[in-house]
């Protein structure tokens, strides 16, 4: 295990993790690392102690996390032994790291029960192809937080038939969910979305997310995203250095529901945390309609530059592309990500806007 401090511009860094191992020796290796960032973590982060645990510690929320932790054990056995390594390591309880690990999923339950938002509309996508290359950007956007504690791991497998992936990553929680590259060349990126119809006892989110970066090409992914229905919903926007292939893939709850958009070249696209193909019931987000309407003023994107200022737009006042929190927004652009299919490049910037600041830390992918 290696441990480095990524400091860049303006004072700002991220803390970056090098292991390698078997599932569980990953997540010891992340757990133990990380155990005081951890421990503060669950003190900063009030959702789990004042919404998450009273839940869970009613008969029916007990029962539907003990369904969720059923099905995930079943189909992605290995990554609960991840988890475990994580709870081992860190000294957290397993039970609240798999809490963690279901989050959206119990948020949207709950949602349906109150008039408090619950849900974090979180990150913001411009996918451009190029007659000649492949570009894409994300903003990485979250409750503070979580973001404060946020790191990088760069994981190499000790079962070799899986690839090695870099992937920015939250407190507790898998790889997968944020944005990730892969050894084959794979990009990864993921906006939240709520849909209302929530199915219990199936699939999580962030379970099938660590899933799909272990895919060798677009097809791997899909196939990946079909093994078992889905509980909630998420927005996966996937490309392939290799064959430039960019794709928007919108996922909702059940087997196989999803609508795959294909950027085609000399095109762009966008996401934001709504469904915009699919006329799945969701909760409405007013952050993204905002963020979507800015986004159509704006000149089509055609180059990395043009996706900077689009990333780095805070023209909105009130609800902007990059956020800063401040209300009525209470939601933070925690990185940005700038990838560049033909140079094999990833440029990351750590609270720092992409339109006018340099980047924090590059990887290669």
């Amino acid at each position: 295990v290696l441990l480095a401090l990524v400091a860049g511009v303006a004072g700002k860094s991220i803390p970056a993790i090098y292991v390698s191992g078997t599932p569980y020796e990953i997540g010891y290796a992340i757990g133990s690392t990380f155990q005081a960032q951890f421990q503060d973590f669950l003190v900063k982060y009030t959702s789990l102690a004042t919404i998450l645990l009273p839940y869970y510690e009613t008969p029916q929320g007990r029962q539907v996390v003990d369904d969720y932790l059923a099905a995930n054990t079943r189909q992605y056995p290995h990554f609960i032994e991840e988890l475990q390594g994580i709870s081992n390591g860190s000294g957290i309880d397993f039970y609240k790291v798999f809490i963690l690990n279901i989050r959206e999923e119990l948020f949207l339950i709950l949602q349906g029960n109150t008039t408090e938002d619950l849900n974090v509309p979180s990150c913001s996508d411009v996918l451009v192809r190029t007659g000649s290359n492949t570009l894409l950007g994300h903003n990485e956007d979250n409750d503070k937080a979580i973001g404060d504690d946020a790191f990088i791991q760069h994981v190499i497998p000790a079962d070799p038939s899986l690839p090695a992936y870099s992937a920015y990553t939250y407190p507790l929680l898998l790889a997968g969910n944020a944005f990730t590259t892969n050894a084959y060349g794979m990009v990864f990126t993921v906006n939240a979305l709520f849909p209302k119809n929530i199915q219990k006892g199936a699939l999580g989110r962030q379970f099938m997310t660590r899933d799909v970066i272990n895919s060798m090409s677009i097809d791997d992914a899909i196939s990946k995203l079909s093994v078992g229905p889905l509980a909630s919903g998420f927005s996966l926007n996937m490309g392939h250095r290799a064959t430039g292939e960019l794709v928007n893939i919108e996922n909702a709850p059940g087997l196989s529901n999803r609508s795959i958009l294909v950027v085609s070249p000399n095109n762009y696209s966008y996401h934001f945390n709504e469904y915009l193909r699919m006329s799945t019931p969701q909760f409405p987000d007013i952050s993204s309609e905002h963020r979507l309407a800015r986004v159509q003023q704006l000149p089509a994107p055609h180059s990395m530059f043009d996706i900077q200022h689009i990333l780095g737009d805070t023209a909105d006042k009130q609800f902007p592309i990059y956020r800063d929190g401040a209300p009525p927004d209470d939601t933070v652009t925690m990185a940005s990500v700038l990838f560049d299919f033909d140079a094999g490049r990833a440029q990351v910037f750590v609270e720092t806007n992409p339109a006018t600041g340099p980047a924090t830390l590059t990887w290669d992918f």
